[in-house]
């Protein structure tokens, strides 16, 4: 039987952001760097351990919420994001990318919908 990795790369990186900001990590080029580092090493680990036949990472849409319109309270009393964090998600997305792996970002929706999406499809598949 064949393994999926499907992995919520918004959930991971804030974790990353919050457990490795003491680290201050930045890129040569002076960009923060911890979370991504942290979601690379985090992706690497469970990769190993689940010995993934193939992996899909999803992330929330940025600019539109299909369930903050609808319901204006979802996430409501949540704080506005650090610049550092969501400079850190928009660059975990791109590096993923380039490094191959498949990042799926729907628009309106988010990472959990990228999961379910992926769950069903690999059950079809087998």
């Amino acid at each position: 039987m064949k393994t999926l990795l499907a992995l919520d790369g918004n959930s991971v990186l804030h974790r990353s952001f919050h457990a490795g900001a003491r680290t201050g990590y930045r890129t040569p080029n002076g960009r923060a760097g911890w979370a991504v580092r942290g979601l690379l090493e985090q992706l690497v680990a469970a990769a190993d351990r689940s010995c993934a036949d193939a992996i899909v990472i999803g992330f929330d849409d940025p600019e539109a919420s299909i369930r903050r319109e609808r319901w204006p309270d979802y996430k409501a009393q949540r704080p506005d994001k650090p610049d550092t964090l969501v400079d850190q998600l928009a660059d975990a997305a791109e590096l993923l990318t380039r490094m191959g792996l498949p990042v799926v970002i729907p628009i309106g929706l988010e990472a959990d919908d990228v999961l379910a999406a992926a769950s069903r499809a690999a059950t079809a598949a087998g």
